[in-house]
């Protein structure tokens, strides 16, 4: 069905006119400040944008702009670190006034039962308060405080308070300090919530010289962290008029956060088990996707198979298609049209092979079916896989496993091993392919690191700048993060080795398991990564990011992809939510990634419940040199530069129509 062009012309004329409306009633206020928190690109240090223009803020400790709010986006605070540090410009704006105003919308996640959480904060002078928004609470309810001092010395810090009954709603908060009238005031959705009597002991707000700098979302001294979202942050050097306030509650409507996922592939994992893991993704050039995952744990439906679905519009829908017995732990590829799980079963590495989109496998029994190599002839040897990335350079295909003894402590035996096979042979012989030796993990090159089982795992093949084939391996380092290893690939594919001096190097994420492909467009090497942002919790993965290196040694973190918003403190966070385990394939300009995801009802972060889809729009833009403002819109050929040769591009496809199947438009498409 077409819908007539007038009715999406009157639904876009509606939207806008509800975001320009808001907007102008601010406006109409002249705050000194005001955030939206509409920044594209964003990151830790990177501009959250003023905009009266009159201060230069920054995003911290993970602030992060998402879809919901007004006006597209709010921000997201986390309740760890994440914070927007104002320096020190506000104070000289509100210098002298005889009252100033804070309002926003503020979406709090949770109640903070037994603890306080900074919404706003200024410093008059030196570590002293001068205006101060905190969330805490009372008998179960959470509470605003307006808590602060017109001059230092001479004030008392103290203040109002006002319920907050909803929880994990919008709600409009508006705080006026009336040094002039000696009173605070707390609107809360347009009414007065809250009055104070005060005796300030100056009739204008007296800016000193701080130390700290002021800060949204968290203390000056980065403690008192705000969980929640927080959006159309402004200050005012004035007391706002009540009937100013109720204009601006009800011209407002904030959205509700879009899904953290496109879709969920599936939500077969419970509390009581059976969880989900192993999840593979592949995307074929007509535009079908193929997604693989297993179970594990108690009440497994399915031991030792991996399950197969696909899905024909671009990851929203998902159909059952089949399931691959005697292959898990296994990776999706595609080659001469064929599509191959590459994993383990039993003691072996194991391979199978469809010719219709996963509905239907070879199963591996022997050494000509797809049976490749034993870990050893006891029952306690196996192989370790978790779906790893298969890499293809210069005719060969190349795949890292770890062999392990599961009578030792986890992870302690794993040794490393890398195969490979020419691509003209036959991928379910065993002949076909070469094994390398294996090496362990020697406990004397972590003696420094605290770490009672230190290993490594799951590695990648990457070929390196030069040419070179490495295994890249996450590194078990408990207490330490981030820590990655590189064991080089001999020229005949024979031998991998490792140099402590040299092996070891800082990876984002490197704790956890993580895939890495290398960008056609940049030519840098990518990653989805759990990166640590919580020293005490090396395990965290309630957090997933998009690192890049130049050269697979020097990696860091470009973009900050999914954070967490469940009800929960940070601390259950990291405990019961992970996205983790993440596969992912280049799409266009876009990088589609399936994640084993802890979620809303799952047993713990490890034990996933569910396995979801993701897409992450023009990574492009993230990743390439051209700074922080990355590609602009005008640079349509993407060189950094907005110049005649992107006139010209334009010039070119000036007037194209490609609307499928429309009268005047290209037939072809």
């Amino acid at each position: 069905m077409k819908l007539n062009t007038s009715i999406w012309l009157l639904v876009l004329s509606v939207i806008t006119c509800a975001y320009a409306d808001y907007g102008q009633e601010i406006l109409s206020d002249e705050p000194v400040c005001w955030w939206r928190f509409n920044e594209y690109l964003y990151g830790d240090t990177m501009p959250a944008e003023d905009e009266t223009g009159n201060i230069s803020a920054a995003y911290q400790g993970d602030a992060m702009p998402v879809e919901a709010g007004i006006g597209g986006n709010a921000c997201w605070f986390n309740g760890n670190l994440a914070g927007i540090d104002l320096g020190n410009q506000l104070g000289p704006l509100i210098d002298g006034s005889s009252a100033v105003t804070f309002e926003a919308w503020i979406k709090n996640s949770i109640v903070p039962v037994g603890s306080t959480q900074r919404i706003f904060s200024t410093r008059i002078t030196g570590a002293t308060a001068g205006v101060d928004i905190n969330l805490s609470s009372a008998d179960g309810v959470s509470q605003i405080k307006a808590n602060g001092r017109s001059i230092y010395p001479g004030d008392i810090y103290t203040g109002a308070t006002a319920s907050l009954a909803s929880v994990n709603q919008w709600a409009h908060i508006v705080c006026i300090f009336n040094y002039a009238s000696d009173n605070i005031k707390i609107y809360i959705n347009g009414s007065l919530a809250a009055t104070q009597a005060m005796n300030f002991a100056s009739d204008v707000y007296v800016y000193g010289t701080p130390s700290q700098r002021d800060q949204i979302g968290r203390a000056p001294d980065e403690s008192l962290a705000y969980r929640g979202w927080l959006d159309e942050a402004a200050v005012y050097n004035k007391a706002l008029s009540e009937d100013r306030i109720i204009e601006h509650y009800t011209s407002g409507n904030p959205a509700e956060q879009t899904d953290l996922w496109t879709s969920v592939v599936s939500d077969e994992g419970d509390a009581e088990g059976p969880f989900l893991s192993s999840p593979s993704i592949y995307r074929f050039d007509n535009g079908a996707i193929v997604a693989s995952y297993s179970y594990f744990g108690p009440n497994n439906p399915a031991v030792g198979t991996t399950m197969v679905k696909i899905s024909y519009d671009n990851g929203k829908t998902w159909w059952v298609r089949g399931s691959c017995p005697g292959v898990v732990g296994a990776n999706l590829f595609e080659h001469n049209g064929a599509l191959y799980l590459l994993g383990t079963g039993g003691s072996y590495i194991t391979i199978a092979k469809s010719l219709n989109y996963g509905a239907t496998w070879t199963s591996p029994l022997d050494s000509t079916t797809g049976r490749l190599f034993s870990a050893g002839s006891t029952s306690n040897m196996a192989y370790e896989g978790i779906s790893m990335p298969v890499l293809f350079a210069d005719g060969r295909i190349y795949r890292v496993f770890h062999r392990k003894d599961k009578s030792a402590r986890w992870a302690i035996s794993f040794a490393a091993v890398m195969i490979s096979a020419d691509l003209e042979d036959d991928l379910l012989d065993v002949s076909s392919w070469t094994i390398t030796n294996a090496v362990s993990f020697d406990p004397a090159w972590a003696s420094d690191w605290g770490t009672s089982n230190p290993s490594w795992l799951e590695g990648n093949a990457v070929q390196q700048p030069d040419g070179s084939i490495i295994a890249l391996t996450r590194v078990h380092s408990d207490p330490l993060a981030d820590i990655g290893a590189i064991l080089p690939l001999s020229g005949d594919n024979a031998t991998l080795s490792f140099s402590p001096a040299t092996g070891f190097i800082d990876m984002p994420g490197g704790r956890n398991k993580f895939n890495i492909r290398r960008d056609p467009v940049s030519g840098k090497y990518l990653s989805l990564v759990n990166n640590n942002t919580d020293p005490s919790r090396p395990a965290q993965r309630n957090t997933l990011s998009l690192a890049a290196s130049d050269d697979t040694i020097n990696w860091q973190v470009v973009r900050t992809v999914i954070q967490d918003n469940s009800p929960m403190s940070w601390y259950d966070s990291m405990l019961n939510t992970g996205f983790q385990y993440v596969d992912w394939q280049f799409d266009g300009e876009d990088i589609i990634f399936i994640s084993r995801t802890a979620y809303d009802g799952a047993a713990n972060y490890h034990d996933s419940n569910k396995i979801t889809f993701h897409r992450l729009e023009n990574y492009i833009d993230f990743v390439v040199p051209c700074g922080s403002w990355g590609y602009l819109k005008a640079d349509f050929n993407r060189d950094c530069e907005v110049n005649v040769e992107d006139f010209e591009q334009l010039a070119q496809q000036w007037l194209t129509c490609t609307i499928p199947y429309a009268d005047g438009c290209a037939a072809e498409n």
